[in-house]
């Protein structure tokens, strides 16, 4: 019996598939990688039949993987860290007469050296992990109604730190 497009496009390379999906392809380029019309790809992902399950499971992992690390990322953005730096120099050796002073020639290398930078905690990467991680805390949402005489009534809500059991 013939294999279908699904065992002898797509199920040879799940491997790849998942590799594909967690540096960010887009599942029209996989179809295409694997030589299969997006549309087909579509309803493979689609119907529910357990055959199908290997290639939804290879596109989740990984896209979870691919978000993972791009969670990794942002957390790193919101430290700040240094960084070690080479940079190369061009230096000058001028040779002078001992009798006479005067110049008598000039040399030119490149040296290189490691400087060490603080790159500083991104700003947009803090503002954006607080209102996702913390969002009742640093959301932008201010409530406000206004009732039918045109009075605005804006309400503020400030959290107020928990006590302690011991302390109430």
């Amino acid at each position: 019996m013939a294999k279908s497009k699904f065992e002898k496009n797509i199920l040879p390379r799940l491997l790849e598939i998942k590799d594909w999906a967690r540096n960010g392809a887009i599942e029209e380029d996989i179809a295409i990688k694997v030589n299969v019309s997006y549309s087909r790809f579509r309803d493979y992902k689609a119907d529910p039949d357990e055959k199908y399950e290997p290639l939804r499971k290879a596109l989740q992992e990984g896209e979870e993987q691919a978000n993972g690390l791009v969670e990794n990322k942002l957390f790193e953005r919101t430290q700040g860290k240094t960084v070690e730096v080479r940079k190369v120099f061009k230096v000058k050796e001028v040779i002078y007469s001992e009798k006479t002073g005067r110049r008598l020639s000039e040399k030119e290398h490149l040296e290189t050296a490691v400087e060490e930078i603080y790159i500083p905690p991104d700003v947009t990467a803090l503002i954006f992990w607080l209102k996702n991680r913390l969002p009742e805390l640093w959301r932008d949402k201010i409530d406000a109604t206004v009732d039918m005489n045109g009075n605005l009534t804006v309400i503020f809500q400030i959290p107020r730190p928990e006590k302690d059991a011991d302390n109430s």
